[in-house]
């Protein structure tokens, strides 16, 4: 809840600041930074018709996870080595468009509210690696799984932005959004040293979470022409 309060302290302190003039031109671009789950990017084209604001954003999403364990033993009676490895990529490409009321608190600060809705293709790369060696015996196991899933997301979002100019401004948003988990494709593939062991697999995965809630801070830097 920190990053709510946060964002509203920017979007009121932007409101209540006076400065040049707020942009009368009708459409621009725009860069986000997003925070919720991991960093993300987008790009955005407000387009002003009157009081009413329609802004299409296309934004992409990164994380990576990696992590490994090496354990050892030189016990003459039961010498043995094993090590573990994980990495873990996620990728989410996202279109989305916000469909706001707008309205100018002063010559320089103004302030949006409405819904916004939209569509995010995620994808998933696993990796695990397993060695173990001992006096009998080494093995190691091999496993690389990939998941796809569309989820599809509506919400709320509340903005302000401050204009330095009439063409440049900068902005803080709050996103509340529900979001519809798509049903996920799996692929997982295994290999394994020990012989007529190595397997491929592709088949769906059990369904994800029909449904999820939840809230995204974002920064914004727009340019009217």
């Amino acid at each position: 809840m920190s990053k709510v309060f946060s964002v509203l302290a920017v979007v009121i302190l932007l409101a209540s600041s006076g400065y040049s003039q707020t942009a009368q031109n009708t459409w621009g671009l725009g860069i986000s930074l997003t925070s919720s789950t991991s960093l993300g990017v987008a790009f955005h084209l407000p387009i002003i018709l009157g009081n009413m604001r329609i802004e299409p954003e296309i934004g992409f999403r990164s994380s990576q996870t990696n992590s490994s364990n090496i354990s050892s033993s030189f016990n003459s009676s039961n010498p043995y080595s094993y090590s573990y490895t994980y990495s873990t990529t996620t990728n989410t490409f996202s279109i989305a468009s916000g469909f706001f009321f707008t309205s100018h608190l002063d010559q320089s600060a103004s302030w949006y509210i409405g819904p916004k809705i939209g569509v995010a293709y995620a994808g998933s790369k696993v990796d695990n690696g397993v060695t173990y060696t001992d006096t009998t015996y080494s093995r190691w196991s091999q496993s690389h799984s990939k998941l796809s899933a569309a989820n599809y997301f509506v919400g709320a979002a509340v903005g302000g932005e401050y204009f330095f100019s009439s063409h440049f401004s900068l902005g803080a948003e709050l996103f509340i959004s529900y979001t519809h988990n798509g049903q996920p494709t799996y692929e997982n593939t295994i290999t394994q040293n020990a012989p007529n062991n190595s397997l491929s697999v592709s088949t769906t995965a059990p369904p994800a979470a029909s449904y999820s809630f939840g809230e995204s801070t974002t920064l914004l830097i727009r340019w009217y022409f």
